[in-house]
């Protein structure tokens, strides 16, 4: 049925030989290594929004052609809305299904390219938005976290099952950040899950969501606090992130491991070894112009993790979150600062650990 609908906004909005359908990406995503090959040198992908939302598009070529053009079509079909070379940052006019469509402007050099896509609401709408594990995604990592988009001072609940004929279970109360650990889940089945957001105004209740398991099962994790460390300031080591670059951290180590990242002399120590993920606040310092920066596990590309909007208007924007960590040598977490550049502050308040270990 999406697929249908695609190639009608297709045949209507502009003449060219179809590209290749990429399906759908969220606000937050990355998508990497994607090949623009002939004979149409065209990828289309699709996104959901609302009108008055502001949009951050990115095709970064990575390697072959650098011409990449992105072009937007609304959802009533109708031409073209805007276009821009690598970056986009548009103020949408309509409310549905968007269409993009990402092209060699040539039409004869191949090329291959990272996406992104961030929306900034127009205005803050009541509601529980950009869920993972998204509705219907199969699952492989089960020692991965639930997450969705932060309500401003809400605290919240989390609610999981097997069944949705019976109340889900609750698993997690008064969450403060927007994320929690998966509780031990078997392989090959589905599962179900709600957020109730508790705010000064009331009550959020976001939509029921399901999503696959794969793989073997699940080890779960404990939260433990710790007081709030620093354990990285660009200002003081490494330097401002450059748009469209990314940098590994250590989430915990001694005052000489941290200090080339800007971290505490005193170093931020970890109570029980090796976590396997960390709570964090990240804050977004003097940024060059509009963008975000993303934390996620080291290696593992942008995707679920945490992520804070920044512009030139207003100062220190952070976000608190969990990120999953990278166990074994090296650095455990990447951040990416997308669009702009950026110097970041990292404070760790609490670190993740199997339930054997604690």
């Amino acid at each position: 049925m999406i697929f249908t609908f695609i190639i009608l906004i297709l045949l209507g909005c502009f003449s060219l030989a179809w590209g290749a359908d990429r399906g759908t990406i969220r606000s937050g995503e990355t998508k990497v290594g994607f090949h623009l090959a002939g004979p149409s040198f065209i990828d289309i992908w699709t996104f959901n929004s609302n009108e008055g939302d502001r949009v951050l598009l990115g095709a970064i070529p990575t390697s072959g052609s650098t011409a990449i053009y992105i072009s937007l079509y609304p959802p009533d079909t109708g031409p073209r809305e805007a276009v821009s070379h690598q970056r986009l940052d548009h103020q949408l006019r309509q409310t549905g299904l968007y269409t993009m469509v990402i092209e060699e402007n040539y039409r004869d050099a191949e090329s291959t390219y990272n996406l992104s896509l961030d929306k900034i609401p127009s205005q803050l709408r009541p509601g529980l938005y950009n869920p993972h594990p998204s509705n219907g995604a199969i699952i492989s990592d089960l020692s991965d976290f639930f997450s969705w988009d932060p309500a401003p001072g809400a605290t919240g609940y989390v609610y999981f099952g097997e069944n949705v004929i019976v109340p889900l279970i609750k698993i997690g109360n008064n969450i403060r950040s927007p994320s929690t650990p998966f509780p031990a889940m078997n392989s090959d089945n589905i599962y179900y899950w709600h957020v109730v957001a508790r705010t000064s105004g009331g009550y959020i209740e976001g939509p029921y969501w399901w999503f696959e398991t794969t793989g073997s099962a699940s080890e779960p994790l404990l939260y433990s606090p710790v007081a709030p460390c620093r354990i990285v300031d660009t200002r003081k080591g490494g330097g401002i992130i450059g748009a469209s670059f990314q940098r590994n951290f250590r989430v915990y180590g001694s005052g000489s491991a941290l200090a080339p990242q800007g971290g505490d002399s005193g170093g931020c120590s970890s109570p029980f070894g090796q976590p396997h993920a960390a709570y964090i606040n990240m804050i977004a310092v003097t940024p060059s112009g509009k963008g975000n920066l993303q934390a996620f596990p080291a290696g593992a590309g942008p995707g679920a993790g945490l992520s804070v909007n920044y512009n030139t208007i207003d100062n220190n924007l952070a976000n608190a979150g969990t990120v999953k960590t990278v166990t074994g040598t090296g650095p455990e977490i990447t951040v990416a600062s997308n669009f702009s550049s950026a110097h970041t502050a990292i404070d760790v308040l609490g670190y993740y650990y199997p339930v054997s270990e604690e």
